[in-house]
């Protein structure tokens, strides 16, 4: 870890992941004493509630076999708890989306920290894919090599996450192998309380063509 930045409101650390000798992570982390100032926010996207939607695990377990977009992996049940606004088996929106209300699946006590540590655990859920949606009527799910290439996140204000979440994401591009994707995370009374950008890969499989 490598100390970067300590002033008296902002500190920054740098940290490196390192394997057989070779660098494969690096990470940069801002923390700023809390304190008041303006407040603004865009205005919290109207999406059905998670009480109109089911369980994006139950829906995968239903299709698999059935549904060239059902990767086994999603039919796992996870740690937190998913239901999407266009969960796969429904047509997929025109526009490069991904909206789905998200909640852990168990309740915790804890510092505001835990919380912040788990949301950024789930920030990665679904991101990378958002890029696919308008082309997985024409290339399924299985044909496609995707990670995530980098990811940031800013947190805003606090939110619980054993509390039903919005996690509202779209793709403003894709091209050259490269999808960028954008998500915004939303409490039940429309306060934005994180952001987080991603450039990921998404290349079609060469023995697929």
């Amino acid at each position: 870890m490598e100390r970067t930045r300590d002033g008296s409101s902002f500190t920054t650390r740098r940290v490196r992941g390192i394997q057989s000798g070779e660098p494969i992570f690096a990470m940069s982390a801002s923390f700023q004493v809390a304190e008041s100032g303006f407040e603004h926010q865009i205005p919290v996207p109207f999406w059905p509630p998670p009480e109109q939607l089911e369980d994006d695990t139950v829906v995968a377990q239903r299709l698999m076999g059935r549904d060239p977009n059902v990767m086994p992996r999603t039919t796992r049940s996870r740690p937190f708890e998913s239901r999407s606004v266009y969960p796969v088996g429904m047509p997929a929106p025109e526009a490069p989306i991904k909206p789905a209300w998200y909640r852990l699946r168990s309740s915790i006590d804890g510092e505001p920290i835990l919380h912040a540590c788990l949301l950024a655990y789930c920030s990665d859920m679904g991101l990378m894919s958002t890029s696919l949606v308008p082309h997985l009527a024409s290339t399924p799910r299985s044909h496609i090599i995707g990670a995530s290439l980098d990811h940031a996140m800013w947190f805003h204000r606090l939110l619980k996450v054993d509390n039903w979440f919005l996690y509202d994401r779209d793709s403003p591009s894709a091209s050259a192998s490269w999808g960028f994707n954008r998500g915004s995370f939303y409490d039940r009374e429309g306060r934005l309380a994180a952001s987080v950008a991603q450039e990921s890969l998404i290349r079609v499989r060469r023995d697929m063509d």
